[in-house]
Formats: C-alpha cells, sequence, structure tokens
C-alpha cells in the first residue's frame, strides 16, 4: 500500500500554524501531502468522520496513539449545527498529545489533549488509524522515556527565569522543538535544574 509520512504531517502541522475555522480534513490532508484518497472508497471523504469509516487499520478507543497518526472523533451527541456528524480529525503527537485545527483559537492550529479536544468539539474520541485516506501512515512508536535518542513525544520546561527559554517541546529523534510558552495539563514538565541538565546530554534543542 502507498504510504504518508506521519512525521512530515506533524512538522507541516507545526510550520502552518493557521488554518481555515472548522476545516480539519483539508488541512489534516494537506499535512499528509494533499494526495488524492485511494483504495475502495477513493473520492468519499467529504467529511472527518468518513476517514475513520472507511479505515482498515482502526484502533478504537486507545488513547495512547502513536505519534504521527490520524486521530478521531465522532458525531455530536449534543451539538445541533450543521457540522454536528462531520466528525474531527487531529494529528497524535503521542503521550495522549494532539496538534489539531482551532486548538489554539478560531483559526489557529494548537498542540491539546483527547480529553480537551472532545470537551471543545463536543464529539467523543472514537480512537486513531493507521491508515489515512487509502494511505498506510508511517510512524515512530511511542515511547515513555525521555532518556534516549528516539525519544517522539511532548514535554514541558521550567527552568530558571532567563536560564531557558521555557515551554512545550515536541520530541523526535534526539531533537526538541520548541512549540510555545504554554504547557498543556498533563504533558510530563520538568522543573528541577539537575533533571534539566540531564535531558541536554540527550536532547539537543533545550536552549
Amino acid at each position: 500500500m502507498a504510504t504518508v509520512n506521519g512525521s512530515a504531517a506533524i512538522a507541516w502541522m507545526r510550520a502552518h500554524g493557521t488554518n481555515t475555522p472548522g476545516d480539519c480534513l483539508n488541512t489534516v490532508w494537506q499535512a499528509y501531502g494533499s494526495h488524492d484518497s485511494i483504495g475502495p472508497h477513493a473520492g468519499q471523504y467529504p467529511d472527518a468522520i468518513d476517514g475513520w469509516n472507511y479505515a482498515t487499520d482502526k484502533h478504537a478507543g486507545d488513547e495512547q496513539p502513536p505519534a504521527g497518526v490520524p486521530v478521531y472523533f465522532g458525531v455530536s451527541p449534543t451539538r445541533t449545527d450543521a457540522d454536528r456528524a462531520a466528525g474531527d480529525v487531529c494529528i497524535s503527537l503521542g503521550g495522549g498529545q494532539l496538534i489539531a485545527t482551532d486548538a489554539a483559537g478560531n483559526g489557529r492550529i494548537g498542540i491539546t489533549t483527547i480529553t480537551q479536544r472532545a470537551a471543545q468539539t463536543a464529539r467523543p474520541y472514537l480512537g486513531w488509524t493507521g491508515d489515512f485516506l487509502g494511505y498506510t501512515v508511517t510512524y515512530t512508536p511511542t515511547t515513555n522515556t525521555t532518556t534516549t535518542k528516539g525519544t517522539d513525544m511532548l514535554i514541558g520546561i521550567k527552568g530558571k527565569a532567563g536560564a531557558r527559554r521555557g515551554g512545550s517541546y515536541y520530541v523526535n529523534g534526539g531533537v526538541a522543538h520548541f512549540i510555545g510558552a504554554g504547557i498543556p495539563a498533563g504533558v510530563p514538565t520538568y522543573t528541577d535544574e539537575g533533571e534539566i541538565a540531564a535531558l541536554q546530554h540527550v536532547i539537543s534543542g533545550l536552549a
């Protein structure tokens, strides 16, 4: 099966930072490379929920999706607007964190959690898939440590004032990429100078 790259999709979302309000599927589609859908349901993805319905590699209810895969939310049981049944799709950062459209405000891509996204959109969490619009998503399995070069997760840093840029960092392949000053709830956060110094020996980019 043809593939799309999950790490590249995360990088695209981080680099762009904005989205057409409410246009989650189109934004995520662009992040994965803007490829025409393929397979038996090619051309049949008008809404985000269709990505879940037609996926062949579903992981329903798994709240630890690996970084780079699409994550889906379903039909809202409470909303009454025209989009209530459209669903929602985001991209996992690993560790229960997501990068999503409108998460940092209307039209602004941001970092959130599965729980926060479900509350924001008034939609139930469905799970994640290993494929997107007919393509297999290549991704790095999530790890639970920040002491190896293979780390792929979100962390928070709170150092001494002026010592470094505090905030959220996306760690991939042993390199930390600064995301923003805010640190979402539930993100592993390091405040002890000794711990941070130890991290700097195995993770570059923690200025």
